[in-house]
């Protein structure tokens, strides 16, 4: 199966995002219904759709679709009006003024009729076409609903889809407010099955908005998708628009603007904290004048205090004149604006390219657009500006990390992050037996983890790490397996036996390799709050802190114990 035209309004682990479609005329506008995305269409007496060509002229096409009906036409109007790769009309279906849909053949003549769609009700409706039989079920629910009435099937003489048109297809009777959902084009030869149930966006969420380079030449932003999954972000929490040819402020060539992208994206999301835009390459031949008219539109229609990131221009081998000009003005409405990042993607690629033309980051047949590789690498680089900083906590929740799972040498992999507020650590440096690795979280809050270093043998280090144990392990050495140097307890050169370390508390992490027959636990209490991380009142005992630290496997005078520190520096 190969699906040719998908519309869901989101995406997620398992779905991927929308089609670039060819044609998504304004009136049909993102919304929620059911909890759901929907797109909202209100017919206002002229010929609309929603579309893509070319689909090939499969010789058979499976189609699915979510349809809510508010009302009936006052007669029967076309709501779907497929054309062959000619042109002309391969079949339709009317909706009747009494709910029923009506399978035209290519003249105009009614082959079948469904039962009637009840109103106020989403229903699923799935579509078989061949160039002999078209037929239709209706099912009185989005997922797992019974049929209503039979199935319908019109025979004639079909022509092939090669044009998906959906919409309006008569200028009157208008149609009252429908909504759809879940709309899937496919050339299988059997039914599809119902649609999956979409994954609830959680926090922060993010609107990407951009031209080819963010469509990467049909992918559909499958690459950036996948950087997402890979970097830990929900694809259900990104609106994603890329169109081939689209400018920053004028109608893309399927009809939307990048003032309609953002109230869509505000649509279904409610919330936008984050933008990413990556236009102006098809601005580049527009004066100066015209380019900050259409940087000012956008900034506007984003408004609020969001971030915004922009996606710097460049081309293959060099940043051309003209995109250092469109840059040079990107960078300084921006920098006006505030809370706005310029992210420099001609230094990034010019890193990693060298500059080479040809370049296997860049197709040969022009200077714009990328391969494979770049595309992939263009992905990292729009999810990585995402990433860069940790974003303001939407409410009070406590920080959780669970106890750390050890897995072979060198390893500790914190695997959990819950709660709203942030946990900022950027940075982790991981080097030697037992460093700790710390992944990208998953969870309900925002984490950004920086500034970590773990050097050395059993090094495992968060930056400040306050606990009951009567401990300072800053500055020990290490002579052998499970071995340190603890002023706190041996006034001269002997050892501590650190086997098995344990970990009893929030955060308690167990660095692999030890051995011997005392356990030292190491709490790491963090208490609820806004925004931040705490460590809480200091303890009755005595507290200690773990610094960054290098060991080595020579002896090493350890550093004089110092006194605990409150609040942690």
């Amino acid at each position: 199966m190969t699906e040719l035209f998908r519309w869901a309004g989101y995406g997620d682990a398992d779905t991927p995002f929308d089609h670039e479609a060819t044609a998504f005329n304004p009136l049909f506008v993102y919304g929620i219904d059911d909890g759901e995305p929907c797109l909202v269409y209100s017919p206002t007496g002229s010929q609309t759709f929603i579309g893509k060509s070319p689909l090939g002229s499969p010789a058979s096409l499976s189609v699915r679709m979510v349809l809510k009906l508010s009302g009936y036409p006052s007669s029967s109007v076309p709501i779907i009006a497929p054309l062959t790769s000619g042109g002309t009309s391969a079949w339709r279906i009317r909706l009747s003024s009494t709910g029923t849909l009506i399978i035209d053949n290519p003249s105009n003549t009614a082959t079948g009729t469904t039962s009637a769609i009840p109103l106020n009700t989403r229903v699923l409706v799935q579509i078989l076409a061949t160039a002999s039989t078209v037929k239709v079920r209706i099912y009185n629910a989005a997922r797992g609903g019974t049929l209503i009435g039979a199935e319908t099937t019109g025979t004639s003489t079909f022509g092939l889809v090669d044009n998906w048109r959906q919409g309006q297809a008569a200028s009157s009777p208008i149609v009252p407010t429908y909504r759809i959902s879940h709309l899937l084009v496919t050339d299988d030869t059997t039914w599809l099955p119902d649609p999956d149930v979409p994954d609830a966006p959680t926090t922060p969420r993010y609107g990407i908005i951009g031209d080819s380079l963010t469509a990467m030449s049909g992918a559909n932003g499958e690459y950036i998708r996948q950087a997402l999954l890979t970097a830990g972000i929900p694809p259900q929490n990104v609106y994603l628009w890329g169109v081939g040819g689209k400018r920053i402020a004028v109608a893309d060539l399927t009809g939307k603007t990048s003032a309609q992208n953002i109230q869509d994206a505000k649509n279904v999301l409610t919330t936008i904290d984050h933008w990413v835009v990556a236009l102006g390459t098809n601005d580049r031949p527009q004066t100066d004048a015209t380019v900050n008219a259409a940087i000012d539109t956008i900034l506007l229609s984003i408004g609020g205090t969001a971030k915004v990131t922009w996606i710097g221009l460049t081309s293959k081998g060099a940043a051309s004149a003209d995109d250092i000009r469109v840059n040079g003005m990107i960078q300084a409405k921006l920098t006006a604006r505030g809370n706005a990042v310029f992210a420099d993607w001609d230094a990034h690629i010019r890193a990693i390219d060298g500059g080479a033309n040809p370049s296997p980051y860049w197709v040969t047949t022009d200077s714009t657009h990328m391969t494979a590789t770049g595309y992939t690498e263009r992905a990292r680089f729009y999810v990585t500006q995402m990433q860069d900083a940790p974003h303001a906590a939407t409410g009070t929740g406590a920080l959780t990390l669970s106890p750390a799972a050890a897995s072979g040498t060198g390893t500790s992999v914190v695997p959990t992050f819950t709660g709203t507020a942030i946990l900022a650590l950027p940075g982790v440096l991981s080097t030697g037996l037992g460093a700790a690795t710390v992944p990208t979280y998953n969870g309900a809050g925002d984490a950004a983890v920086s500034s970590l270093q773990a050097v050395g043998l059993g090094a495992n280090v968060p930056p400040v790490f306050v606990g009951t144990a009567d401990a300072l392990l800053a500055g020990f050495t290490a002579s052998g397996a499970g071995t340190t140097d603890d002023p706190s307890v041996s006034t001269g050169p002997g050892t501590l036996v650190v086997p098995t370390l344990t970990g009893t508390g929030i955060g308690a992490t167990e660095p692999p390799g030890w051995a011997g027959d005392v356990a030292l636990s190491l709490p790491c209490p963090l208490v609820a709050a806004t925004g931040t991380t705490d460590e809480g009142t200091p303890p009755s005992s005595v507290e200690f802190r773990i610094t960054t630290h290098v060991l080595s496997t020579s002896r090493v005078r350890p550093r004089p114990l110092s006194p605990p520190v409150w609040p942690p520096r």
